[in-house]
């Protein structure tokens, strides 16, 4: 009784004291946090908005016509044989590597609610949906090594690291998804595959834009709460005499663009494109955060989302440093 009133009692208290010191932090700092909320929106509104509204917006509007049916047929072979999953995951897949992070929840999320796939097939999804977006990797990376082939390697690292993820999981799991033609526990099935009769192709643009504007709010909010948490570490004392790879191993686990710039300032290349490969492919509590938002609906724990990812992140890592060594010529 006592040990269950302790656990209660902490729950209970630790959330509010560290807002409460977070709070005291940005009123004894305010000019530096200020900077802080400014870079979060900078980054937000530079790299992640141009490189991810579009295809969001062009990912909602697809997801409700007829094509979903079509490509979920011409994937249903490759994605059941390779991650063992139900044919949904394919659209899940293509959406979350042409559009990166959070798309891929958001779309199992409304497959889920339209009744399509089961809280199973979305635990059976995670380990292979989680992706950050090409033009994201490619334009961010570059910009910061200065160097579009390093923004390149990531971009393969990042891809193969998911796919060994995929397979790995598929055996390892508890939730191995089967083939199946009907929903079996999930909620009550919709049907999907038309336009419903008040969805019309005005509304369907207006309900496409609302909904990729919100989530859109949703991932900028938590690129600026993160990079405030990033920011307070530039406040202890001793931040500037640290050694850049622990830099890196206290900011890529936050926020993976912080990461990346951390990851940057490594004097060996291997292990700081590994580094950016492994924050981009971990995506931080930031991504992970944005992700539960999406899939809490879903009945996912916080563990469904980060034992994949912290598996997904460490084969990111060593494809990385491998894939670097070999690209860049480095014996």
């Amino acid at each position: 009784m006592f040990v269950t009133f302790s656990k209660t009692k902490l729950k209970d208290i630790i959330p509010p004291f560290v807002i409460i010191i977070f709070m005291g932090l940005m009123l004894a700092f305010p000019e530096h946090y200020m900077k802080a909320t400014g870079r979060g929106l900078a980054l937000f509104a530079s790299n992640v908005l141009p490189a991810m509204f579009p295809f969001l917006f062009l990912n909602t509007m697809l997801s409700n016509t007829k094509a979903i049916p079509f490509i979920n047929k011409a994937f249903e072979k490759p994605v059941n044989k390779i991650f063992g999953v139900v044919k949904e995951g394919a659209f899940v897949l293509i959406s979350a590597l042409i559009c990166g992070y959070p798309v891929g929840a958001v779309t199992t999320a409304r497959l889920y609610e339209n009744g399509d796939i089961t809280s199973e097939d979305v635990r059976s999804f995670l380990p292979f949906t989680s992706l950050a977006g090409p033009v994201f990797i490619l334009s961010t990376v570059s910009s910061v090594f200065e160097d579009k082939n390093v923004g390149l390697v990531v971009l393969i690292s990042h891809y193969v690291g998911t796919f060994i993820n995929g397979l790995l999981w598929r055996f390892v799991s508890h939730t191995r998804a089967r083939k199946r033609n009907h929903i079996e526990n999930g909620p009550v099935a919709l049907n999907t595959s038309t336009l419903s009769a008040d969805l019309t192709p005005h509304n369907l643009l207006g309900e496409a834009v609302t909904s990729s504007a919100l989530s859109m709010l949703t991932v900028g909010g938590y690129i600026v709460l993160f990079g405030l948490v990033v920011d307070t570490f530039a406040l202890l004392p001793f931040w500037g005499d640290l050694p850049a790879v622990l830099r890196v191993l206290f900011t890529f686990p936050v926020e993976m663009t912080r990461g990346v710039v951390e990851a940057s300032t490594l004097a060996s290349l291997p292990l700081a494109v590994g580094f950016a490969a492994l924050s981009i492919t971990f995506g931080g509590l930031s991504v992970l955060a944005q992700q539960y938002h999406f899939l809490s609906r879903c009945k996912c724990s916080v563990f469904d989302l980060i034992l994949p990812k912290i598996s997904q992140g460490i084969l990111g890592f060593f494809s990385a440093i491998i894939f670097a060594i070999i690209f860049f010529n480095i014996s």
